[in-house]
């Protein structure tokens, strides 16, 4: 995966920023790296990887505690309404979800009719990509094949997007 150095990134499930770490190059502009994730201790290894990756601790991305499942409100830092041109995640998979949890899904997400996790966090982060921005998603072959992912297969054909599968 590249990056391209101008581009305003996100990964909404950035974890300690591995991903963003092994795909953005040293002359990305910092203040064009978003990074969310729920873990507030993952966040500051976020940071800190990324000040080490940067060589400079000056650097201002913008990483914050931000549920891309239970929250549609991923746009609170970023310009340009709230889109990105690169997203990037390996989003969670499998989660345990309590009823209480599942029933918020069901209802917040009936169009995909699933509790799944990562369809969630796909559809969520299409929604906040820029027209011609480019998603990046590390998922299970299951989305391929599965029923309970049909409903995110058919958004994503209908998306009007180019989809690549590797």
């Amino acid at each position: 995966i590249k990056i391209p150095e101008n581009a305003k990134v996100l990964d909404p499930c950035c974890g300690s920023g591995s991903i963003l770490i092994n795909t953005l190059s040293k002359n990305h502009n910092p203040s064009n790296i978003y990074a969310f994730d729920i873990d507030e201790a993952a966040l500051l290894i976020c940071h800190i990887n990324l000040i080490l990756f940067f060589n400079n601790a000056d650097i201002s991305p913008h990483i914050q505690k931000q549920d891309l499942i239970f929250s549609d409100n991923m746009d609170l830092l970023s310009k340009d309404n709230g889109k990105y041109d690169f997203i990037v995640t390996n989003p969670p998979w499998g989660s345990k979800l309590t009823k209480a949890e599942k029933d918020i899904l069901l209802h917040d997400y009936s169009l995909l009719g699933t509790t799944e996790v990562f369809s969630i966090a796909l559809y969520n982060s299409l929604k906040k990509l820029s027209e011609n921005g480019s998603l990046n998603f590390f998922l299970p072959e299951s989305i391929l094949n599965v029923s309970t992912h049909k409903n995110i297969r058919k958004f994503l054909l209908n998306s009007h997007r180019n989809i690549e599968i590797l």
